[in-house]
């Protein structure tokens, strides 16, 4: 026998907000929910217990997800600030950056709303939770359920308020100390991810680190290059397009050795390939700095007019996949790009995972980027990074 039953909106992981709808289901004691790996989880059983730790868990996805759009929301702060700063509190100055922070300031809302949901399906199972020292317990989730939600929505309004006054200065002040607070919070929940012992990280470093295990799975070029280095090659042992050599003695193209020389990548360093079928080399071809290299160069590529070697840069983006791109590679060579004789576009990005101290200045934006750099710098003088080569191999029609 089926029944009706509303279901409120929630969002997918991917940020996407599904409307408040109707849906047929069978009569059970249970009230059911879109349960499948692509949502957050928000099964609801009111006449069984869920265990207080998946409460627990959720206080920690949802915590991870507003971090990553506070993170994302920095830089276009920043922009805006500099913006004023730069050219005048004119409202025709930040116009352009309005829509990316508005978009971000949508997320934050609709991540309140999954809150005030959580919290009440949360309440519904402790209403039904007859064990008194499971009662504590998810009462003591609860609490901590409530708490995430009063700080986000204070958050996300004083944002809102200094946003209308263009304090976008203050913004991004109260964006890093949210950040940090967000960590420090996931550190404490996930136990998996508290540091190594042996270490002798700063507190700062922990944070960073702490936030490169929260991360790097969402940033497929960044993440995947931190995860092998850091854990000698975790993502690319399970990348069936990810193809680990144990030293350049593999590399049999001389010209490309070649330019590996003179990169400065040692004759025993190992590192990775990913063919043309990997996530990786997708990401990156459809990327505006690889897109722009082939409009730009088309004739000459069409007519084979091309050096063998050229330098290319991944810049900073607000977007996830930029700053994806900018952390796992920033300065590359793009190695032989060429046009097949079937009409692809074929080339390899070749790129050293090699840190080098950056010195801070006064700008607010470049600053934030250099802790992370020289977080990598820290982690390789101390033995926790290993150097590694990567190579990108890209084959794609050539876009008309």
């Amino acid at each position: 026998m089926q029944k009706q039953v509303h279901v409120n909106s929630y969002v997918k992981k991917d940020g996407t907000q599904v409307k408040e709808h109707f849906r047929n289901i069978e009569t059970s004691n249970y009230e059911t929910y879109p349960n499948n790996s692509e949502y957050h989880d928000m099964s609801v059983n009111t006449e069984q217990n869920i265990d207080a730790g998946e409460v627990f868990h959720k206080i920690g996805e949802v915590l991870k997800t507003v971090v990553v759009i506070a993170i994302e929301l920095a830089p276009i702060v920043i922009k805006m600030y500099q913006s004023i700063k730069n050219n005048g509190n004119n409202k025709q100055n930040i116009e352009y950056l309005k829509p990316q922070f508005d978009t971000q300031i949508k997320k934050f809302d609709m991540q309140v709303e999954q809150i005030k949901y959580d919290i009440d399906n949360s309440v519904k199972n402790l209403v039904n939770t007859k064990n008194q020292k499971e009662y504590l317990a998810k009462y003591k989730k609860l609490e901590t359920l409530w708490q995430t939600y009063q700080k986000v929505s204070t958050m996300v309004n004083r944002i809102k308020t200094l946003a209308k006054n263009r304090n976008f200065e203050q913004i991004a002040v109260d964006l890093e100390e949210f950040t940090k607070d967000g960590l420090n919070q996931i550190s404490d929940i996930n136990s998996t991810d508290k540091p190594n012992p042996q270490n002798d990280m700063t507190l700062e470093e922990n944070m960073i680190n702490i936030a490169s295990k929260v991360f790097s799975p969402s940033m497929k070029v960044g993440g995947s290059n931190l995860q092998n280095a850091v854990n000698d090659f975790e993502y690319a042992k399970k990348e069936e397009h990810a193809h680990i050599l144990t030293s350049r003695k593999e590399i049999l193209n001389p010209e490309l050795s070649n330019l590996m020389d003179s990169i400065g990548i040692p004759q025993d360093a190992r590192g990775v390939v990913y063919d043309n079928n990997s996530e990786q080399s997708k990401l990156l071809w459809q990327s505006p700095e690889i897109q722009e290299f082939v409009k730009m160069n088309l004739q000459d590529l069409i007519s084979g007019n091309t050096q063998m070697v050229y330098d290319i840069e991944f810049i900073v983006k607000s977007n996830l996949e930029g700053l994806s791109n900018f952390f796992g590679l920033q300065h590359c060579k793009l190695f032989n790009p060429h046009i097949t004789s079937n009409g692809y576009f074929m080339c390899i990005i070749v790129d050293y995972y090699d840190f080098e101290y950056r010195k801070y200045t006064k700008d607010i934006l470049q600053n934030t980027y250099k802790h992370i750099n020289n977080w990598g710098y820290s982690m390789q003088e101390k033995g926790y990074l290993e150097n590694q080569f990567i190579i990108y191999i890209i084959l794609e029609p050539v876009p008309e």
